[in-house]
């Protein structure tokens, strides 16, 4: 799966949890939000993996804030936060 097909896959799954809890509960931005920040941090933990392999430490020995540089990222994961973010923004501006 390439970036940005990985990225829209996440975005949908944002939206669908966005509107399930816009159903549940009335308000629209509980759902992408949450949804957006599981994925902010899901790959924050996987640039902390990559930045510990290329130093040759453990993950246990870099500082927290290691990962959370997206312009440090790939392309992959950073559509993989933006596009959720973008498509939860959207989808928040059309609900309301």
């Amino acid at each position: 799966m390439d970036a940005f097909t990985s990225g829209l896959v996440h975005a949908a799954i944002t939206v669908a949890v966005q509107l399930a809890l816009w159903l549940l509960t009335g308000n629209v931005w509980a759902g992408g939000a949450a949804m957006s920040l599981y994925f902010f941090g899901r790959e924050h933990a996987q640039h902390l993996y990559k930045v510990a392999n290329r130093k040759g430490v453990s993950v246990k020995r870099l500082a927290w804030y290691e990962g959370l540089n997206p312009f440090a990222w790939n392309e992959d994961g950073f559509a993989d936060v933006a596009l959720p973010v973008v498509a939860m923004l959207i989808a928040a501006a059309v609900l309301e």
